[in-house]
């Protein structure tokens, strides 16, 4: 039988990690797209214009690609948690 609080915080985990995924992808869509010129989907057209809209408010451009780094380390830390939070449980 499971330890159900070691399970309640594995998904926790994997959630976050989800949430963590879509920020990352936000914030580093706009840097990927511009530096390759890919053909943008309307999605990613509308994250463009939020994180430019965002990123007018600092004078440094790289902010929003750090930004994206660091939530692309949160959401490895995050998978690695729930996996041992899993793994425990069982």
């Amino acid at each position: 039988m499971a330890i159900k609080k070691y399970v309640a915080i594995s998904y926790c985990f994997a959630f976050m990690s989800v949430y963590f995924s879509s920020i990352a992808y936000a914030l580093l869509s706009t840097s990927v797209n511009n530096q390759f010129e890919a053909k943008m989907l309307p999605q990613t057209m509308a994250m463009n214009a939020t994180a430019s809209a965002v990123s007018s408010f600092s004078s440094w451009g790289g902010t929003l690609v750090t930004l994206g780094v660091i939530a692309l380390l949160v959401v490895v830390l995050f998978i690695v948690f729930s996996s041992r939070a899993m793994g425990a449980a069982m």
